[in-house]
């Protein structure tokens, strides 16, 4: 067949195969658009000015202070985001060597609660709109992290850790998304509760695939 940007096609072509080609060019961009571009996308991040949040934690039987770490999700995409979910996938721990480990006991991926939620279930996301994810937290009073996630009693998978430094590979689903959304984010906690700090993308994971010995992080 002649090129379709050639005259000789569209003066040797009847006028029904030349709106079939109109179609046919029309539909490529329409398709990039309304596969890649208009659907359900993803992006997480860590602002420290907004995902900092201390409160007091009413269902503690002591009602302590408590800092909280949280990351925003941002849907991208022109359409809405349906059930999004997120995970805690894999973490490692700094060991006394300064060399990154896996958590041994963590062995499969924890679902979080969605800040403002009364429990851990998926949720919707508008176009173009963002949605706060509740990660961990520290207590005052207590030398314990705790991410909020689901309890399992069996102690195979923890919801609480001991203090100290971790990576913790995050990653948000939908019915919907193009694809999963990842995030390698840093957290170091100390005895002191309120030394709860957290940051954003680590670069050595794009080389090695888990943490280097020393981290550079940007945004």
């Amino acid at each position: 067949m002649d090129n379709l940007l050639s005259l000789n096609f569209w003066r040797s072509t009847t006028w029904l195969q030349q709106i079939a080609a109109l179609f046919t060019i029309a539909a490529i961009p329409y398709a990039f658009f309304r596969l890649v571009i208009y659907k359900a996308r993803h992006k997480i991040s860590f602002q420290p000015k907004e995902t900092y949040q201390e409160v007091t934690l009413l269902d503690h039987p002591l009602q302590p202070q408590s800092y909280w770490l949280q990351l925003i999700i941002k849907n991208r995409g022109f359409e809405m985001s349906k059930n999004a979910e997120a995970y805690i996938s894999q973490i490692w721990k700094k060991d006394k060597f300064g060399s990154f480990v896996k958590v041994e006991k963590f062995r499969a991926p924890v679902k979080l609660k969605w800040s403002h939620e009364a429990a851990i279930f998926p949720i919707d996301i508008l176009p173009r709109n963002s949605r706060r994810l509740d990660v961990c937290f520290m207590c005052q009073g207590e030398n314990i992290l705790h991410l909020m996630s689901e309890g399992f009693p069996s102690g195979t998978i923890k919801n609480e850790l001991e203090f100290g430094k971790y990576v913790f590979e995050i990653v948000v689903v939908s019915q919907n998304s193009l694809r999963p959304a990842r995030f390698l984010f840093s957290i170091n906690c100390d005895e002191e509760w309120k030394n709860l700090k957290g940051a954003s993308y680590i670069r050595s994971f794009i080389i090695t695939k888990k943490p280097a010995r020393s981290f550079i992080i940007y945004n």
